[in-house]
């Protein structure tokens, strides 16, 4: 494992896997309110308390795993990456992702 990699796996709770599914999330309705922290002509960054519920979806599971989002990422190309924290663990989605 390369130091890189191995640096950016320590600090994380639990193990991940590779996931070649459809996922699909439901964000629900909601306001958040925050303070300001910079702008210009082309956007706004803000803090808010809070957070985002999300119903997710994964292809080849039966029910909905709920859960909060996290994190979002600009990928490039017109791309969205984002992440999911579940409201439990979910061990049976590590055993066999496939």
């Amino acid at each position: 494992m390369t130091d890189d990699k191995q640096a950016s796996t320590q600090g994380r709770r639990s193990e991940r896997v590779d996931l070649d599914r459809k996922v699909t999330i439901r964000i629900s309705e909601q306001v958040l309110v925050g303070n300001g922290q910079n702008i210009s002509d082309q956007g706004v960054f803000f803090v808010a308390g809070g957070s985002l519920p999300v119903a997710v979806e994964i292809d080849g599971r039966d029910g909905i795993l709920n859960g909060e989002l996290v994190r979002t990422e600009n990928m490039g190309a017109g791309q969205l990456g984002i992440a999911v924290r579940f409201d439990s663990a979910q061990p049976d989605l590590v055993d066999d992702p496939r």
